[in-house]
């Protein structure tokens, strides 16, 4: 059996958020975060795709499209303080519900990283089944000029400390390289998803994007990803 068969794809896509209101609905080129993630997820013939939000509005977005699944995800799973092991669990149960049979390999596209490529995602998909992979993240390799073992705490008594203890002065050379999560894609086993809070289990790997990725946060941001991302000729978003 092709391995994309039992791989299930989950745009989770809340209705609320602080920083930008119906984030996952603003437009890059056109369409919403949420339906670039989509087109992404889509081309992957073979997998599932599950769309998961509390919002109808967003959930609309797969109206017609009988490719992808909408989950209305309980009110208990979409506040600020809910996790991503609990979305996903609850749309991989669903979908293996519904279908009646056990998915193995569950992709993460987070719709505020529009900056994700298919050849990013393939590249994930491609350790994991290769390498035996728990988990493959995709990052972005952190300056060293802002080096964990570089920065800084100040505690509430105004005393400045290192926030990574060091006996000795740091050397550039020193300092092993770092990186950090960017939402792209996340490809996790079953019993990472079901069991890892942390979702890395116990032989994660990574995936470094191309430098030049843009995450929303902000209302800057959106103008940011409208002009470094174009839309590609297999209609997917691109770096320019």
């Amino acid at each position: 059996m092709d391995k994309l068969e039992t791989t299930l794809f989950v745009v989770p896509a809340r209705g609320g958020s602080k920083g930008i209101p119906n984030k996952n609905l603003r437009e890059i080129h056109g369409k919403s975060l949420t339906e670039w993630a989509l087109i992404v997820a889509c081309k992957f013939l073979g997998a599932r795709v599950a769309l998961t939000s509390d919002s109808e509005e967003i959930l609309a977005i797969a109206d017609g499209k009988p490719s992808i699944t909408a989950i209305k995800r309980p009110e208990e799973l979409s506040k600020d303080t809910s996790t991503d092991q609990e979305a996903l669990s609850h749309a991989l149960h669903h979908v293996e519900e519904t279908l009646d049979s056990r998915l193995e390999t569950i992709v993460m596209l987070q719709p505020t990283a529009p900056s994700r490529s298919v050849q990013l995602v393939q590249k994930a998909l491609e350790i994991m089944f290769s390498e035996g992979a728990s988990a493959v993240w995709s990052v972005d390799e952190v300056d060293l000029k802002v080096h964990a073992r570089k920065q800084l705490t100040l505690e509430d008594s105004g005393k400045l400390r290192l926030t990574i203890p060091s006996r000795a002065p740091l050397r550039r050379q020193d300092l092993s390289r770092t990186y950090v999560r960017n939402g792209e894609c996340y490809a996790l086993s079953r019993d990472v998803v079901l069991g890892d809070p942390l979702l890395l289990g116990p032989n994660a790997r990574m995936v470094l994007s191309r430098p030049g990725g843009v995450n929303i946060d902000t209302p800057q941001d959106l103008i940011r990803a409208e002009e470094m991302l174009e839309i590609g000729t297999d209609g997917s978003l691109v770096r320019r």
